[in-house]
């Protein structure tokens, strides 16, 4: 390979690998924060849909559940959960992070 070639190809390549270490860590300090400081509240399901997925469909679920900001909050706000995680069971257990209730999962033990 040229030169040429070499310092064009170079950066594309750095910068891939370092979109990649940053993606797992990120994804790394989400785990964290649900093991850490995660609350494990009650989801119902509320609805399911199916969605195409390669060769095939895979069923989705969306469960609802409420989320408090604080320990004090005693109001709560209602969120949601979608994904093929749950198997369609009416409830589920859900952790989310009293910080992010976005960075949630489904609990199945």
């Amino acid at each position: 390979m040229t030169p040429l070639v070499l310092w064009l190809l170079g950066p594309v390549v750095a910068v891939a690998g370092v979109w990649a270490v940053t993606g797992g860590w990120g994804r790394k300090r989400m785990a964290a924060a649900l093991r850490s400081r995660g609350i494990t509240v009650e989801g119902q399901l509320e609805s399911s849909y199916e969605e195409r997925s390669g060769d095939g469909t895979v069923t989705k679920y969306v469960y609802s559940f409420v989320s408090f900001a604080s320990f004090a909050d005693v109001c709560g706000r209602g969120r949601e959960r979608r994904g093929a995680q749950g198997r369609g069971a009416e409830r589920v257990g859900i952790v989310y992070d009293p910080e992010g209730p976005e960075n949630n999962i489904v609990y199945d033990p």
